[in-house]
């Protein structure tokens, strides 16, 4: 995964853009063109360069949404 690039939800089709990438977490950020959505539990992000990785899995907590902070 790669800061300034898009990522973008296998399942949910959410829209993203990377800030910052380290061995365990992506921070990123939306905007009015990427949309205000969150991405789906256990879901599968692709990085426009071809990285990847997965949202928090699901039924760790109460909704079907990933995580409310801005981080996968």
């Amino acid at each position: 995964m790669t800061p300034d690039n898009t990522i973008q939800g296998s399942l949910s089709q959410v829209k993203a853009l990377i800030d910052r990438v380290d061995s365990a977490n992506i921070w990123y950020h939306q905007t009015e063109a990427t949309g205000f959505t969150e991405f789906a539990e256990a879901e599968t992000v692709t990085d426009t360069s071809g990285g990847s990785g997965v949202t928090q899995a699901a039924g760790t907590d109460a909704d079907a949404f990933a995580f409310i902070e801005p981080k996968v």
